[in-house]
Order: C-alpha cells, then structure tokens, then sequence
C-alpha cells in the first residue's frame, strides 16, 4: 500500500500496515515493541502488548480517549 493510500485508511489499519512493515524489515521482535499514533479527535491508537507483531490485524488495535477511557 502506497504512503499516501496508507494516510487515508483509518488509523486502526494504519497502525496495522506500519507493524507489519517493521516486523517484515526485521526491526521488532514477535512480541517486541509497541507503536502508536494519535488521530485528529485527539484519541490516542495504540498496538497491544505481547501479542505477534507479525500476526496483528486493524481489530486488534486499542482506542484510548482522551478521558482515558478504552475500546478495544
């Protein structure tokens, strides 16, 4: 997927296709290192700990509002 496609995608599959990347290049571990981005409401995207870097889809991204609350 091209960068500027990759932008317009939601940041859940952002988050998705920039791990599978870094997994790919070979610069994380299966369970290493987590990244996140934050959207333009203010809420933070996160990719979850200790799960397969390599393996990891939109859905397995965790949404925190800026009132702290989640959503999975």
């Amino acid at each position: 997927m091209s960068v500027k496609k990759l932008l317009q995608q939601s940041p859940a599959v952002q988050l998705s296709e920039i791990m599978t990347r870094i997994y790919n290049g070979m610069m994380t571990t299966p369970t290493g290192g987590n990244i996140s981005i934050r959207d333009e409401e203010g809420n933070l995207w996160v990719t979850p700990t200790q799960i397969d870097k390599g393996r990891l889809t939109p859905a397995d991204m965790v949404k925190i509002y800026p009132d702290g609350r989640t959503e999975a």
